[in-house]
């Protein structure tokens, strides 16, 4: 909490089997994620909210050291995520996405901003080849506007040159 930053060192994968506890698929997945303010807020709040339920359940608590899980500590199934998803897209009113589409989103945005892709590449534990290969079809709209702003950066700088010196 006081670094700002989630590190990456497992997933939870469900199968035909059931829940199936794993190391993430690459090196480059294990990674260290910085948050925002208002996402530690959050994190601090829903471990006040387990603590609570440790106390509630007592001995019955199932301890899976999980931030998100059911009041007496079991794994959330996948498909509630995403029905939890549905209802507060419905509330929001926004176009239904995959719940994974969440990360494609993030990437565009991140590119949108000017976030540099190796940067992007790393926050989706990506390496910038991955990266570049899946996200290249949104660099063509970034080059342009690096063209632009450094085509304005260079008039700004020949202005500069041009004025009579005082």
């Amino acid at each position: 909490m006081k670094k700002k930053e989630l590190k990456v060192i497992q997933t939870a994968n469900w199968t035909r089997n059931g829940l199936v506890i794993q190391r993430p698929k690459t090196n480059d997945s294990i990674r260290r994620v910085k948050l925002f303010q208002n996402i530690i807020d959050d994190l601090q709040d829903r471990y006040l909210q387990i603590e609570a339920y440790r106390k509630e359940y007592g001995e019955a608590y199932e301890d899976n050291d999980l931030v998100c899980c059911y009041p007496g500590g079991g794994y959330i199934k996948p498909k509630r995520i995403t029905e939890g998803m549905d209802v507060l897209v419905r509330k929001a009113g926004v176009k239904k996405i995959r719940f994974h589409d969440q990360r494609h989103t993030h990437a565009s945005f991140l590119l949108a901003i000017g976030i540099n892709p190796k940067v992007a590449a790393e926050r989706l534990g990506m390496t910038p080849a991955m990266f570049n290969e899946r996200y290249s079809h949104l660099l063509p709209i970034m080059q342009e506007e690096a063209v632009d702003r450094i085509e304005n950066e260079l008039n700004k700088f020949a202005e500069k040159q041009l004025e009579p010196v005082k």
